[in-house]
Parts: structure tokens; sequence; C-alpha cells
């Protein structure tokens, strides 16, 4: 079978960038942030927020990380940008139980981290019907959704691509940064690039599944009922020396036996590629995947008592300008309305 695309020597065409912040730095930002007093979760302080994580980070990370950073977006090609040796609040109490809890710590450094660097590639968005509109979100298992295959739950959830039911409104890139890990250090989230997948299919595989035979609904990290089923193909542009996916391995089915039987190969390539990318999150730590040139999955883990679950914070991000976005965004300006999408 003819590979579309070179690997590199790692058996891998995921471009990923791997980033460690010196103490130094680490201790500079602590204390700059931790000075932050807008709150990210109050729409009237929202922006000002925003703009006041941006500039700590533009002037205390460092040109040369920065630099870093706005190459790999500029590249095109980078699937994933991990940062290690982050600081993280000194005290960040218990792991939120509900999708809108807001965290009982007092200081918002994780969010000006998350939010600061993750605007180096561009706008941060929110959906309507998601965690209430907010921005950041907290991505803990939730009492009553533990078994849910989503981002509410601590069970295996396959390979995806963020949002796909607001397609084409959907992320360009998806933050996630680490305030605490599991305990057993088992959750694993596997990040695998279009090409890798486009290497493995015969010609016929991606013909199927780059027609419109594949059929998504729902979003169950969504707070409200959002019920639009749309038919899209897997994979995009493949003329392209970027293609890109949306991909749903929980949620989408093909509307016919060929397309049926195409996603089920697509499953098991994804599901036992040697060319995802695992990675253990630890406190302290963020990464940055492309929604367009990548699929994610994580594992499943196993819960803990006394507000000590796995938790992660989240942000979305638009690469360019909203602009073209205005006739979906509320009066905010980066908040989506999914409910109006057609």
């Amino acid at each position: 079978m003819k590979k579309l695309f070179n690997k590199n020597k790692n058996n891998a065409s995921l471009n990923f960038v791997s980033i460690n912040i010196d103490q130094e730095t680490k201790h500079r930002l602590l204390s700059k942030l931790s000075k932050v007093f807008y709150n990210p979760y109050i729409q009237s302080t929202q922006e000002a927020f925003f703009n006041e994580s941006f500039r700590i980070i533009r002037k205390e990370l460092g040109e040369q990380v920065y630099d870093l950073i706005l190459t790999s977006k500029r590249k095109g090609n980078i699937g994933l940008i991990m940062i290690k040796n982050l600081p993280i609040d000194n005290d960040i109490g218990d792991t939120p139980n509900t999708p809108i809890e807001l965290p009982q710590k007092k200081s918002f450094v994780s969010e000006s981290i998350l939010a600061g660097i993750s605007q180096i590639l561009g706008e941060p968005i929110g959906y309507h019907s998601e965690r209430s509109g907010q921005f950041i979100h907290q991505i803990c298992p939730i009492k009553g959704k533990i078994n849910e295959i989503s981002s509410l739950g601590s069970k295996l959830f396959p390979f995806h691509n963020e949002n796909l039911n607001c397609f084409p409104y959907t992320p360009s890139y998806l933050s996630l940064y680490c305030l605490r890990s599991d305990q057993q250090k088992k959750a694993i989230t596997s990040v695998l690039h279009v090409k890798d997948i486009l290497n493995e299919l015969t010609e016929n595989d991606i013909s199927i599944l780059s027609s419109k035979s594949f059929k998504v609904s729902g979003n169950k990290s969504m707070s409200v009922n959002h019920a639009r089923t749309i038919t899209l193909p897997v994979f995009h542009n493949l003329d392209s020396q970027n293609p890109t996916i949306t991909l749903e391995l929980n949620d989408m089915i093909g509307i016919n036996k060929e397309a049926t039987n195409a996603l089920d190969k697509l499953k098991n390539i994804c599901d036992n590629s040697e060319s995802k990318i695992d990675i253990k999150l630890n406190p302290g730590m963020m990464i940055m995947i492309d929604n367009r040139i990548t699929v994610h999955s994580r594992n499943t883990f196993k819960l803990q008592k006394g507000g000590q679950n796995r938790w992660l914070q989240r942000l979305f991000i638009k690469s360019d300008d909203l602009i073209n976005w205005s006739n979906v965004l509320k009066d905010n300006g980066r908040t989506i309305n999914d409910l109006i999408i057609k």
C-alpha cells in the first residue's frame, strides 16, 4: 500500500513540540499571575482577564518559548505542543463535582496560564450550550455521569475531534492544563495525526471516508439538549499537504454498509496505531492539540474520594479572526450560539 505522507524517525507524522519551563521563569510566572484579580468566570471581567493574562505571558514567558509556540502555529503541521513545569496556584482546593461548579481556589494562576499561553495560537471561544457558556472548563469526573463516554466521565473516550455537532464552527485548538492527575497515574491522553491514519488506509477506504456518508449528533458535555445531527466526510482537503479530519468514533455512524465498514476499519487503525502519542498529564503540564489535523482519546481511569479526582482545565481556541463567525456569535463576540447553527 502506497504511503501518502512521510513519517519522522519516531514512525509518526505527528510533528510535536515539547517545552520545559526553567525554574526561574516558573517562579516569575507564579509571582505575577498570582496577582491577577480579574475573574475569568464572571462575564463583566472576562475580557479584562484575557487581556491581562496574555499581557503577563507575553512579557514573562520568554522570547524563545513565545516564538517557538508562534512558529509552531505558522507551520500549520504541528499537531501537539506540550509544555512542562508550569506554575499552579498554591492551594487548588478540591476537584469540582459538577460541570459548572467553580474552583474553590482563591487565585487564577492555572486559568491565567491556560488563557495566556493559548492566546499565542488565537482567540478564546466558548459555546452557549456547553458548561453554561463558560470559556474555561473544569474537566473532571462528574457524579452521576462517570459512566458517560464524554469529558464528564472516567470511562474510555474513543478518538474524536471536539464539538463536531457544531461543524464548521469547531475549535482550531483545544488546550488542556493539569491541576491534579489521577492517583494511580493511569490516565492517558492519546493524540494521532490524520496523516498517520491515511497512511494505513487503501485508496478505496479513503475515497469512502472522504464522501459525505457519516452522521454525528449531540454532545454529551453540553448542558442543554443539543440535538443537531449533521452528515459530513471524515477526511477533507486531501489535495493539500495538510489534510484535515472530522471524526467522532463514539457517536459517528455510516449512512450505508460501505461507509459503516470503512468506519469500522478506521476505528481499528486508530485504536492500534503505533504512531499515536501517549501522554500522562501531570500537575503543571499543559498540552495544546490541533483539532483540525489530529484526533485524541482518553483511556479509563479510577476515581478517588475526598475531592481528589483527576482535574484538568480546558480552553477552546480559534486560530484566526472571529469576524468570519460573526453570524453565530453572541453579543460578547466570543461565544458561539450553537442553537442557531443550521
